[in-house]
């Protein structure tokens, strides 16, 4: 089974992100997801089309989070959102 995900625009709205930190931000979720879906589907890809918003799941953000730990938070709360 071959999958594509784009994600167009990740909102990052209220986490103490630096601009250094955006695009190993960006590293860790691509490699996370890569993970994540690796492991099995998820959710119901029957069907393609584009889905214009999703939720994901919570995160939890410690003061001055690592940018490796907070791309994978991002990328499992993401995951849950298209596992739903």
């Amino acid at each position: 089974m071959k999958m594509n995900i784009h994600i167009e625009r990740l909102v990052l709205e209220g986490l103490p992100v630096k601009g250094e930190h955006k695009e190993h931000i960006l590293a860790a979720v691509q490699h996370e997801m890569r993970q994540l879906l690796a492991e099995g589907p998820a959710g119901d890809f029957a069907v393609s089309g584009a889905i214009p918003a999703l939720r994901g799941g919570s995160i939890n953000v410690p003061p001055n989070p690592a940018p490796a730990q907070l791309g994978r938070q991002i990328a499992r709360a993401v995951h849950q959102g298209i596992s739903k």
